[in-house]
């Protein structure tokens, strides 16, 4: 089981919550609220960069916890783990490459869903 997570916006999680192992949040309710993660699940958070790339983290998920969020002041589901790699591609080698590619439409774009399961 992998869970590739769609940062498109560069939220820096680990500040947002005052925690290095924070690397991920969720909304309470709609369709995310659903998601349940395993420990030592691992989580793959991309992230874009203003030069055309994309960082992709991968982490091993440890715990969840609802927070509070510095910037807006509403509670998330916050996942937590440990980091364990990291890979930089450009967003069209991202667009190619499994597992990442799953996260892209057709047309090379971050598809709109933050959140992908991928069984294995």
């Amino acid at each position: 089981m992998l869970y590739l997570l769609n940062n498109c916006h560069g939220y820096k999680h680990s500040e947002e919550y005052d925690d290095p192992n924070a690397f991920y949040d969720l909304e309470l309710s709609g369709y995310k609220a659903n998601f349940e993660f395993q420990e030592e699940v691992e989580c793959v958070v991309a992230t874009p960069d203003s030069h055309g790339n994309v960082d992709f983290v991968h982490f091993t998920f440890s715990h969840e916890s609802t927070r509070t969020a510095n910037s807006d002041g509403k509670k998330y589901r916050v996942l937590f783990g440990k980091k364990m790699d990291s890979k930089r591609l450009t967003k069209i080698e991202s667009a190619k490459t499994e597992p990442y590619k799953s996260l892209f439409d057709v047309n090379g774009n971050f598809k709109r869903r933050s959140v992908i399961q991928i069984s294995g």
